[in-house]
């Protein structure tokens, strides 16, 4: 019988295990381990997209916030505004305030054709409370009259009451069709 000298044996052994780990290594690990960098990349990619899906929804989110605050500020500013078909109404409502508080009024109205706002002049005569309250009335109008300056001078003199005159010009805006 043919007897291996134990060196031999030893690095037949070496041998044969360092050809198992590199078969174990090129067949098994390499290619669990291409698979697993592989992973990684696909699982970075979907972080990223699912991250960029994310951030687009907050905005949607925010988006809807913001347009429900935009719509109500919008409401207020639209009662600003008057119909252009309510030339007549806006002129008659004018001229019963003025009748409400006991003033004589002079009103000319420049409407323009499709005009972006109505300019009116206000000539009024009347005691200064009554001027006063006249100005509440408008102020309280379901539109608003913007007034530039107002021009007050006395009328006279008597011993219970001073009348007062007022002259004033105004914008109405007018609703786009």
């Amino acid at each position: 019988m043919l007897i291996i000298p134990i060196k031999k044996k030893l690095q037949s052994l070496i041998i044969i295990i360092s050809l198992l780990f590199v078969l174990v290594l090129a067949f098994i690990v390499l290619p669990s381990a291409k698979k697993i960098l592989k992973l990684k990349g696909d699982i970075y990619d979907i972080q990223k997209t699912l991250e960029e899906k994310y951030t687009k929804v907050q905005t949607m989110k925010k988006s809807l916030t913001q347009l429900k605050q935009i719509k109500i500020e919008t409401e207020k500013y639209q009662k600003a505004f008057v119909s252009s078909e309510d030339q007549l109404n806006i002129i008659t409502e004018l001229e019963k305030t003025a009748l409400a508080n006991n003033i004589e009024q002079t009103i000319n109205v420049n409407l323009g054709v499709n005009a972006s706002k109505y300019t009116i002049s206000f000539t009024t005569n009347g005691l200064f409370q009554n001027q006063y309250s006249y100005l509440k009335a408008l102020e309280n109008l379901p539109y608003y009259i913007n007034i530039n300056s107002l021009n007050w001078s006395k009328n006279g003199s008597s011993a219970t009451s001073t009348p007062v005159s007022l002259r004033f010009e105004g914008n109405i805006y007018v609703f786009p069709k």
